[in-house]
């Protein structure tokens, strides 16, 4: 799985496509980004206390996120060593 500290770290890279996804009256939020230490896409989901992250869970990004988020920051595979 995707530990806390790694999906802290995608929050606080600042390069996230992040997405609204409202949940039992909560509104929730969706940050899909690469942990700088890890190299992966994750997907990080999250609710606003104040100005603190909550951090709800983190996973794999699903296909899809992750090929918005290479689209969005124009990188793809091969582009992988290049970026951290």
């Amino acid at each position: 799985g995707i530990s806390f500290v790694a999906a802290a770290r995608v929050l606080e890279s600042g390069r996230s496509l992040i997405s609204q996804s409202d949940r039992a009256g909560e509104r929730r939020w969706v940050a899909v980004g690469k942990d700088p230490e890890s190299h992966r896409i994750v997907a990080v989901i999250y609710t606003m206390r104040g100005h603190r992250y909550r951090i709800i869970s983190a996973r794999r990004a699903r296909s899809n996120e992750e090929e918005g988020f290479r689209e969005r920051f124009g990188f793809g595979p091969e582009d992988e060593s290049q970026w951290s």
